[in-house]
């Protein structure tokens, strides 16, 4: 798996939320990653694993907006 952090940067209810995703790999991520999903997110680290992915997501900030929204969008993106 190929562990993305993300934040989020678009004008919605969620921005500033940091998230992550795991991707088959690397290519995948980059071919998925295009001009419209740059105007959403921002990669805040790439390549990481679980555990940092995790701890870059544990501010109390990502915390609230991860429980709130920004996981699950973009979970369902992904499917």
């Amino acid at each position: 798996m190929y562990n993305v952090v993300f934040r989020t940067i678009a004008v919605c209810s969620s921005r500033g939320a940091i998230t992550w995703v795991s991707f088959k790999d690397k290519k995948y991520f980059n071919e998925w990653y295009d001009e419209k999903m740059r105007g959403w997110y921002e990669v805040v680290d790439q390549g990481v694993s679980r555990e940092c992915a995790i701890e870059l997501c544990s501010t109390p900030e990502a915390k609230i907006a991860v429980a709130a929204y920004g996981l699950k969008k973009l979970n369902k993106l992904l499917r």
